[in-house]
């Protein structure tokens, strides 16, 4: 499973109870994710992919799935 469909499964069973997202979707501006919510994210990434998003991402890092899984795979490039 690649990280898009990893996240977009976890946000769907967690956090965005109806409808989950698609990969591009803005997840905070379209109102399905709330701050909770991206906390939960946050630590879901961290504890699956080693990756501390809320101390490295930038702000554009959150906007969606797409966005999140970019910065997993940069995070990773960077710790290797």
């Amino acid at each position: 499973m690649n990280i898009e469909a990893d996240l977009q499964r976890f946000i769907a069973s967690e956090v965005v109870l109806e409808g989950g997202v698609s990969e591009g979707e803005p997840l905070i501006s379209s109102g399905k994710v709330d701050s909770l919510g991206l906390l939960q994210i946050l630590g879901y990434i961290e504890q699956n992919y080693g990756v501390t998003l809320l101390a490295s991402g930038t702000p554009r890092d959150f906007e969606s799935v797409q966005a999140l899984a970019n910065a997993i795979r940069n995070a990773r490039k960077e710790q290797v």
